[in-house]
């Protein structure tokens, strides 16, 4: 146990830039690659960092389809950023796509949480975006009376 706390710091150490360098994940195992996704994220300070982040876990998902746990979360992780870059329309939808996962899984079921924090995020979409949803029904009612 001990071994451990070394190595992960050289892990930190080695995945602390936000850029992608694709010779470094290339022998990375699904877990380790998921790791360094999410390192990544917490990093994040420009557009490019986004793109770059959500590059990783899409690398992910990818190169590891048979793990079906780590997509979902992936795919989480995704929808999330594109939250926190207000890409709402597009956060919804990927949001959706998750819940449907869980709808159409069977026998391999993945974990809850992405699911519970998935509708929790449309939730929050919708209280942010229905002031504006009503805000262009009034102009349209309004054009409409003229």
């Amino acid at each position: 146990m001990k071994t451990a706390a070394p190595i992960f710091a050289v892990l930190i150490f080695l995945f602390s830039c936000v850029t992608v360098d694709t010779k470094t994940t290339e022998n990375l195992s699904a877990e380790e690659l998921f790791f360094h996704a999410q390192v990544q994220q917490g990093q994040i300070k420009t557009k490019k960092d986004y793109e770059a982040v959500i590059a990783l876990f899409e690398e992910v998902i990818a190169r590891f389809p048979e793990y079906k746990a780590i997509g979902i979360e992936c795919r989480y992780e995704i929808a999330y950023l594109l939250y926190r870059q207000e890409k709402y329309r597009e956060a919804e939808d990927a949001f959706f796509e998750i819940l449907r996962t869980y709808e159409t899984e069977g026998s391999e079921v993945p974990p809850e949480w992405p699911q519970i924090l998935s509708t929790q995020m449309i939730q929050k979409i919708e209280e942010k975006t229905a002031p504006k949803k009503k805000k262009l029904k009034s102009k349209e009612n309004a054009q409409s009376e003229l």
